[in-house]
């Protein structure tokens, strides 16, 4: 599962946040893609209380592949229960039109899970781990802009109804 989140950057351009938010994890290495032509890596975040297990291959960075995204939960914590975040991954966009990023497990990835039936641990290989996109929502302004068009458009249009009539 992922979720997004923009905020406001430098020079009219905005920064994208996705979080990554499977459910009951403990440990887990995943890989990401994004657009190098539309986002500028920022960087990772692991959210409380998973921390990183080894550092990211970024040798991929400039063609927009993170590899091996590595983290667990502290030791000594359990893994919390349900759809928590366990790490964000942050750009800022280019301005440039993007498609979402994704993130996805290719054949060295997994994600190990609490099974909440038995209480045990259960790996996930990479097969079995369906690739998800980053959606950012769009602005509100983008959402109500149709609309105010349509508003403005009937009423110019009722406007010169009246006066095409009183001549």
């Amino acid at each position: 599962m992922l979720s997004a989140q923009r905020g406001s950057g430098p020079l009219g351009l905005y920064d994208l946040i996705c979080y990554i938010d499977p459910l009951n994890v403990e440990a887990f290495q995943l890989d990401y893609q994004f657009d190098p032509a539309g986002l500028q890596f920022r960087g990772i975040d692991f959210l409380d209380p998973y921390v990183q297990t080894s550092p990211p291959d970024l040798s991929q960075l400039s063609s927009g592949l993170i590899r091996d995204i590595a983290g667990a939960v502290a030791p000594g914590t359990p893994p919390p229960p349900g759809d928590v975040d366990i790490f964000d991954v942050k750009f800022l966009s280019t301005g440039v039109p993007f498609t979402g990023p994704t993130v996805f497990a290719s054949s060295n990835d997994y994600v190990v899970v609490l099974d909440t039936d038995t209480g045990g641990l259960v790996t996930v290989g990479a097969d079995d781990i369906t690739p998800a996109t980053c959606v950012p929502e769009p602005r509100s302004w983008l959402l109500t802009t149709p609309a105010l068009a349509l508003i403005l458009r009937q009423g110019f249009r009722r406007r010169a109804l009246r006066r095409a009539s009183s001549v």
